[in-house]
């Protein structure tokens, strides 16, 4: 075999691990849109308990979040609070506002009649995780296989689709 078949076998492999290398560069990255069923299979009316859950960075896309869940018998469940939101750049200013008035609080100690500094800075309450529970619900799990489909519903952004597979087991 000559040099050069052999450079170009090897910058061939070579080539083909990097780039299949390059692809996998997120594979070992948590995905951040997060959903989940407790216990994966169960018998039919077992209460099952559904968890949809937002575990990235907080950014202008994802900061005011809601979500739709899709059950299998076609009902929907969820919130969008897309609407109330406040634009991004006011929700972080209120969170800058609310951290230095945390930090200018003065603790008198006891007995001391000390002057205390009142900051009143309201906070949003964000939303980054929901649950679900067929306990007291009107979905039901009869024996098959189901999927539960929910939609991530970003503030500035396209949707994320996420899918739960459950299986019921039991006669049908």
């Amino acid at each position: 075999m000559s040099r050069l078949a052999r450079f170009l076998i090897t910058f061939f492999l070579f080539s083909t691990l990097v780039l299949l290398g390059s692809l996998r560069a997120d594979a070992g990255k948590p995905d951040p849109y997060q959903a989940r069923v407790f216990p994966q299979m169960s018998m039919p009316g077992a209460d099952l308990t559904f968890t949809f859950e937002h575990v990235g960075d907080l950014t202008e896309k994802t900061y005011c979040m809601g979500i739709e869940v899709t059950w299998p018998d076609g009902t929907h469940s969820g919130n969008d609070p897309r609407e109330s939101c406040p634009p991004f750049e006011e929700y972080q200013a209120r969170e800058r506002l609310a951290a230095t008035c945390e930090e200018d609080v003065i603790v008198c100690p006891p007995g001391y009649d000390c002057f205390r500094k009142s900051c009143r800075a309201p906070r949003y309450e964000l939303v980054r995780r929901w649950t679900f529970s067929t306990r007291g619900a009107r979905v039901y799990f009869g024996p098959g296989e189901w999927d539960v489909h929910v939609r991530f519903l970003l503030y500035k952004n396209k949707d994320v689709h996420r899918i739960v597979h459950v299986i019921v087991g039991g006669a049908e």
